[in-house]
C-alpha cells in the first residue's frame, strides 16, 4: 500500500508565505539596493558572472545575498577574495548586515567562530547551521572546501586558472559558483569567463564601442552555461548610484583606466612589457609601503616558499631612487632580499619636493633612521652633516639624469661606493627593463597590493623603432612618468649577484659624478 506523505495545512502555508513576504518587505527597508544589485541577489543560476565597474557596489551586493540565503536554509558560503586584508573587508559586510538583522529580530543570533588560520573568517548561523567562510584565494584554500563560491575581484587574483580548476568541481555536488570583479586586461581567467557568457565588447552608449547593452536585465547568451551581468558607471547612475560621474572623470588620469575600471571594458596589454597577470603573480599581502612603523628593531620576514628567514639588517636591503622634482616624481623604493627573493619593505613618493627634503627622505631611508614620515627605524647613529655616515642598506642605486646629478653626488660623498648613480640612457633602459620582466616572470619580487604600483609597472612600453633599436618608455600622466618601475628596475640591479657596476658594461655616459668617483666603485 503506497505510503502518504504528510502535508502541511493550507492555513500553515499561508502563513509561512506571509512570513517571508513580510521578512522580504523587511530586508529591502533596512537594506536598500539599487536594481541592478536586486538582480544579482534574485539570480539563482548555478554559474554567474557579474562585470561591474569600481565603487558600483559588488561586493555589498554580494555579502547580502550571502547572508540572505544562509538565512533561507542550511547550505555553506566560500568567500575567496584576492588577499587577507580584501577578504576582511567582505567578511565585515557579512558581520554588518547580521548585526543589522539581529536588531530586527530577524535572526535570533549568529556567531564569529575561531578558526585555526588567523586568516580565515567564519560566520556561523546557529538556528540552521548555514556558515560564510572567508579567506584569501589560493588553489589549495579553494579544494579544501565545499558550498557555494564566491569569487570576489576574481580578475585580480594570482593562478586564477588554478584557482577556478579546483573550485569548478564543486558545481556537481548542486553548489554555485558567483564570479564578480571589474576588468583587468584580457589575460587570465575571468577574461575567458565574461567571454563566454558574451560580456567581452559590449557597453553603453556612453562609450561607444560594440553592441549596446540595456542593464535592465542579465545579458542572456544562449550559447553560454553562464548568466551575464554588466554594469559599468553610467548604468549605475542611471539606477541611482550617487556618483559624480565628471569628477570622477577628471581624476582618472588615463583613458585606459577609465575605460576598463569604470567602462568595463576589457583592454588588451599586449604592447605593456610587463602584463597586468605576469605583475599580480607577484604580488603579495607581506609586501608592503610602510614597514617598521612602531617598531624598535628591523622586522623578521619569512619567505615560505623560498622555505628561509632572516632577521634583518643593513646587509640585506636595498634602495633603487628614481630623480623627480616637478612634473615627475621622487621615487625610492626600500627592498630587503630574503634568500634569493626581493620583498618591498617601504615606498616613499615624493612630488613638488625641495631637493634638501628629498635628500633628507632618502638618507633616512638609507641609515634607517626613524621618522614618521618613513615609519623606517633605526640601526644606526644619526650623522653629522660632515661626516661620512653609516648605511643601513648594502647597496643604493640612485638616478644621476638630469636634476639628480646634484643629488647623486651628495649621496656619494656621504655614503661612498655603496651608492652608485645611474645616468638614465637608452643604452642603461635597455639592460634594466628585461632584468625587471626577468625577476616578475622568475617570481623573485614581491610587491604589494597597491592599485598605483601595478599600473605604473604596467604602464612600461617596448617600442621598435625605424632604426631596429629597442625602446623603452611610458606615458606622462598625473600618477608619474613610470618612477616606480625604473626604482624597482635600480633595485634588482643593485641586488644582483654578483654585483655589476654600469661601468662595466659601458653605459654610464659623460665623466663621473665627483672627482674620484670611477676608483671608489671599480
Amino acid at each position: 500500500m503506497a505510503t502518504s506523505v504528510a502535508r502541511e495545512p493550507e492555513e500553515t502555508q499561508d502563513q509561512n508565505a506571509a512570513n517571508n513576504r513580510s521578512t522580504r518587505d523587511l530586508l529591502r527597508k533596512a537594506f536598500p539596493v539599487l536594481a541592478y544589485q536586486d538582480r544579482w541577489i534574485r539570480d539563482d543560476s548555478q554559474l554567474k558572472v557579474a562585470v561591474w565597474s569600481r565603487q558600483s557596489g559588488k561586493s555589498y551586493a554580494a555579502a547580502l545575498r550571502a547572508v540572505v540565503k544562509c538565512l533561507h536554509k542550511r547550505t555553506q558560503y566560500i568567500i575567496l577574495s584576492k588577499g587577507e586584508r580584501q577578504s576582511r573587508m567582505f567578511m565585515e559586510k557579512v558581520k554588518d548586515f547580521c548585526q543589522a538583522l539581529k536588531k530586527l529580530r530577524v535572526v535570533r543570533e549568529f556567531h564569529e567562530l575561531p578558526t585555526t588560520d588567523d586568516k580565515t573568517m567564519e560566520v556561523y548561523f546557529p538556528h540552521n547551521h548555514s556558515r560564510i567562510i572567508g579567506l584569501p584565494a589560493n588553489p589549495d584554500t579553494a579544494r579544501g572546501y565545499s558550498g557555494n563560491i564566491v569569487l570576489d575581484e576574481f580578475a585580480f587574483h594570482a593562478d586564477s586558472r588554478r584557482i577556478y580548476a579546483a573550485c569548478f568541481p564543486i558545481i556537481t555536488r548542486g553548489y554555485s559558483i558567483e564570479v564578480i570583479s571589474t576588468p583587468n586586461g584580457t589575460a587570465g581567467k575571468f577574461y575567458e569567463i565574461a567571454k563566454a557568457a558574451g560580456l567581452v565588447g559590449v557597453g553603453s552608449s556612453e562609450w561607444g564601442v560594440g553592441k549596446e547593452t540595456n542593464s535592465q536585465l542579465p545579458i542572456p547568451d544562449s550559447q553560454s552555461v553562464w548568466s551575464g551581468h554588466r554594469v559599468d558607471i553610467y548604468d549605475a547612475e542611471r539606477h541611482g548610484l550617487p556618483v559624480d560621474i565628471e569628477m570622477l572623470r577628471a581624476g582618472c588620469d588615463d583613458e585606459e583606466t577609465w575605460r576598463q575600471e569604470y567602462g568595463c571594458q576589457f583592454l588588451s596589454d599586449a604592447q605593456n612589457y610587463l602584463p597586468i597577470e605576469l605583475i599580480s603573480s607577484c604580488v603579495h599581502e607581506e609586501a608592503t609601503t610602510e614597514w617598521g612603523s612602531g617598531s624598535d628593531k628591523w622586522q623578521v620576514t619569512s619567505d615560505k616558499q623560498a622555505g628561509s628567514s632572516l632577521v634583518t639588517g643593513h646587509s640585506s636591503l636595498y634602495l633603487g631612487v628614481d630623480i623627480g622634482r616637478k612634473r615627475d616624481f621622487t621615487v625610492a623604493w626600500l627592498f630587503e632580499k630574503v634568500g634569493d627573493v626581493l620583498w618591498s619593505r617601504h615606498l616613499l613618493v615624493m612630488r613638488g619636493t625641495s631637493f634638501d627634503e628629498q635628500e633628507r627622505s632618502i638618507c633616512r631611508l638609507i641609515e634607517g633612521i626613524g621618522n614618521r614620515e618613513s615609519g623606517i627605524v633605526t640601526n644606526s647613529l644619526p650623522s653629522t652633516p660632515n661626516s661620512r655616515s653609516f648605511p643601513a642598506v648594502r647597496r643604493c642605486c640612485v638616478d644621476q639624469s638630469g636634476i639628480g646629478m646634484m643629488l647623486a653626488e651628495r649621496l656619494v660623498q656621504k655614503y661612498g661606493a655603496v651608492v652608485e648613480p645611474v645616468q638614465f640612457t637608452q643604452a642603461v633602459k635597455e639592460r634594466l627593463a628585461p632584468m625587471v620582466k626577468r625577476a616578475f616572470e622568475d617570481r623573485t619580487v614581491r610587491i604589494p597590493d597597491n592599485r598605483d604600483v601595478r599600473a605604473d609597472l604596467n604602464s612600461v612600453k617596448r617600442f621598435v623603432t625605424a632604426a631596429g633599436n629597442i625602446r623603452f618608455d611610458a606615458e606622462h600622466t598625473d600618477r608619474g612618468h613610470a618612477d616606480r618601475f625604473w626604482a624597482l628596475a635600480m633595485v634588482i640591479n643593485a641586488a644582483a649577484e654578483p654585483a655589476s657596476h654600469f661601468e662595466d658594461v659601458g653605459a654610464l655616459a659623460g665623466s663621473p659624478v665627483m672627482s674620484g668617483f670611477m676608483d671608489m666603485v671599480i
